[in-house]
């Protein structure tokens, strides 16, 4: 069993089988780059999903203008950031051949024009305007004021989504300490980076809600990708497994109480990697959402979970619910207006543990978690407990 992040409800407990905290972002925070009186703003969106702002300074004079490629050609001079233009001039114009932004050890990158959709959409939205206007002109040509906005989307037609920024969250909501870890059998190694899945604080903070692909069957392999039920985080800086005679204990930094208030009587959360089957065949390619059905039926490698108030004595939960086997992690909302994914999820938000997808599309799976990230949910009032600080997760 792998195990990521406890939360206590309200207060999530990253740690079930991969319920980690960190991981790759799908959004980064604006970086400001350049100098000058003026300031403009880029969108940027590549074809994976990862989306991020920039703030370009330029000009001595606030009548001081600059052009939208000159704004492209600042990131890429900028050494404080990790980003390359590629551009051809033809003579009667210049194209974007290919812009590649590297956060986190993650390279997002798309090419020029290949077919279709798939080249570089450029959007425009002028200082005091909240709508986004498909320009009508290159970036080589098109005049950038100060307060003026461009955004470029790479094989997608529609404007700029400018999902809300990471929700906030009190570190204290999940799980602050490893008390005890002990390797089972059976624990293995990522993939692509070969380091084990044995470092007990990938079990501390809020679950990863993006990931990077492994495998590279069906997704290219360190392509980012937003965490999904049919697509669990699985880097070693996202997961710790527990493995066979293994145990994780882990500690909040305040009691939990037993919350009748709470939606669904839950008290916390545990998140782990196990992930939804998929129905009819089908495979998980990070596509349309709508397009692929989801099976009822769970695949997760369940550990018995117990609860303690002072580290000592321990009252289970012998009947389940297990770490975890139920509602695998999502990251995001699937925005079906622009085909992108959104919002973050919160995995301080619990699940209906009622709830039954089979039969559902993936988007409206994700949907009918009502904001949830997922995770399995626990009532400490089922151990007739008013409250609990530790969490045990045995295999």
């Amino acid at each position: 069993m792998a195990s990521g992040r406890l939360m206590k409800f309200w207060r999530s407990v990253c740690m079930a089988a991969v319920l980690v905290m960190a991981g790759s972002s799908a959004i980064a925070g604006v970086v400001s780059v350049g100098s000058g009186v003026n300031t403009a703003g880029v969108y940027i969106e590549w074809s994976d999903g990862f989306w991020t702002e920039f703030e370009v300074n330029f000009g001595q004079d606030k009548t001081d203008t600059t052009i939208g490629l000159e704004l492209l050609k600042e990131l890429d001079r900028d050494e404080s950031i990790d980003f390359t233009l590629s551009t051809e001039d033809w003579g009667w114009g210049i194209t974007i051949e290919g812009m590649e932004y590297v956060e986190g050890g993650v390279s997002h990158y798309n090419p020029g024009w290949v077919e279709g959709e798939d080249w570089w959409h450029y959007w425009n939205k002028n200082a005091g305007e909240t709508e986004w206007s498909s320009s009508l002109l290159g970036g080589d040509v098109r005049i950038v004021s100060d307060g003026d906005v461009d955004g470029w989307i790479y094989g997608r037609a529609g404007a700029p989504v400018e999902a809300d920024a990471a929700l906030d969250y009190d570190p204290n909501d999940f799980a602050i300490e490893v008390i005890e870890y002990v390797e089972g059998e059976g624990v293995g190694s990522d993939w692509i980076t070969k380091q084990p899945f044995n470092d007990p604080n990938s079990a501390l903070g809020k679950p990863a809600l993006e990931t990077t692909s492994g495998d590279g069957w069906f997704i290219p392999v360190n392509e980012s990708v937003t965490v999904v039920p049919l697509y669990p985080p699985f880097r070693a800086t996202e997961l710790v497994t527990i493995g066979n005679g293994g145990q994780l204990t882990v500690k909040f930094s305040h009691p939990v109480a037993n919350d009748e208030n709470n939606p669904y009587g839950i008290d916390f959360i545990i998140f782990g990697n196990a992930y939804q089957i998929i129905g009819g065949g089908q495979d998980w390619s990070n596509g349309n959402p709508e397009e692929t059905i989801v099976s009822d039926t769970v695949t997760s490698e369940p550990g018995i979970v117990s609860v303690s108030q002072d580290g000592e004595n321990w009252y289970y939960f012998s009947s389940g619910p297990y770490a975890d086997d139920f509602a695998p992690t999502a990251g995001r909302q699937w925005d079906d207006v622009n085909d992108i994914w959104a919002d973050e999820l919160d995995p301080t938000r619990p699940v209906d543990p009622n709830l039954s997808v089979a039969g559902m599309s993936l988007a409206e799976m994700i949907a009918a978690y009502d904001g949830s990230a997922g995770g399995t949910g626990f009532d400490i009032g089922e151990l007739g407990l008013q409250w609990i600080q530790y969490i045990r997760i045995d295999r």
